[in-house]
């Protein structure tokens, strides 16, 4: 008998031990062990999910956002302007070059063609004798080389520029200052057909301006006009005929005392190809209340030839030591 109560104790410890590993109270958390995972699974997968999780996601969609909109900011900075025929096309631009025109740098005192200045000078019932030159200074146009002697040379202080604008329609248009055939106005590119028809020109101010050229005062004394024009290639010929006449003047006047020295320096004596660096035309005839005379301008020239081609003989006849 003290054997049978001794294993029945032993049974029962056994069985007590089990259930106490089993979590019998429902108070007591479960451990691990062959009945580890007793406890509960979550009722729902938004229950599964820890509180961090969700705002995370929330948190990388508003990120997402942000990063679209920046997107769309910077692509409306980097194309800021619209074709005016399509809004929808988005455009940027980027200068290409200096073109080859040149323009006034504040358009106020309109540029005339040579043949205008030409025809302003021969006609002249207004201006002075100094306004006169000033026409004369654009007459000469662009130097070619180096300024002229005693003459204000025309600058330019303003080239035409070359704009392309590249547009998501996949086009390029080019604007060209002076010459254009689109006009970017208020951020939108207009063909010029599409400017002139929404901003047309106001005929009163081109009447204005026309009335006033028409209003002339008393004439000016004394009543000057400039004619008889010639151009560089014209006056480099002149130069060479004067230059060929006074070295055979020197020679004849030398005779038998010019020795084959100073006859060969004489044949290198050049003329004074530097004042005829200009592209337009001087006028050769200056007329002064009817009476007329050779023009100031161009004797100048003739004389500053001249003087360049008579250094050069003395040099040949009296050399150095």
């Amino acid at each position: 008998m003290n054997i049978r109560k001794h294993w029945k104790k032993i049974l029962l410890s056994s069985a007590a031990l089990f259930w106490a590993s089993c979590g019998g109270d429902s108070e007591s958390t479960p451990t691990a062990g062959p009945c580890g995972d007793c406890g509960e699974f979550p009722s729902s997968s938004s229950e599964a999910l820890p509180e961090s999780s969700s705002e995370e996601v929330v948190s990388s969609s508003s990120k997402v956002a942000s990063s679209s909109s920046e997107a769309i900011s910077s692509s409306s900075m980097d194309m800021p302007y619209r074709l005016a025929s399509d809004t929808t096309i988005a455009c940027s631009a980027a200068m290409l070059s200096a073109g080859n025109g040149c323009l006034d740098p504040v358009e106020v005192v309109k540029v005339d063609s040579p043949e205008e200045i030409m025809r302003k000078l021969q006609e002249n019932r207004s201006l002075t004798l100094e306004e006169l030159s000033q026409l004369e200074d654009d007459l000469l146009g662009e130097p070619i080389d180096v300024p002229l002697y005693g003459v204000r040379p025309y600058t330019c202080v303003h080239h035409a520029m070359n704009f392309t604008y590249t547009c998501s329609d996949g086009k390029k248009y080019i604007v060209q200052e002076g010459n254009p055939a689109y006009v970017l106005k208020d951020s939108l590119l207009y063909t010029m057909e599409e400017y002139e028809a929404k901003f047309p020109k106001s005929s009163s101010s081109s009447e204005a301006v026309s009335s006033s050229s028409e209003e002339v005062g008393e004439p000016p004394s004394p009543l000057c006009q400039k004619s008889d024009f010639t151009n560089a290639q014209e006056l480099q010929e002149k130069f060479q005929n004067d230059k060929d006449a006074i070295v055979d003047s020197v020679k004849t006047a030398e005779g038998d005392s010019l020795d084959e020295q100073k006859a060969k320096c004489l044949k290198s004596v050049y003329k004074a190809s530097y004042l005829c660096s200009f592209s337009g035309y001087v006028a050769k005839t200056q007329t002064c209340d009817g009476e007329s005379v050779v023009n100031p301008r161009y004797q100048a020239m003739l004389d500053s030839n001249r003087v360049y081609v008579e250094r050069q003989i003395d040099m040949c006849l009296n050399p150095p030591e």
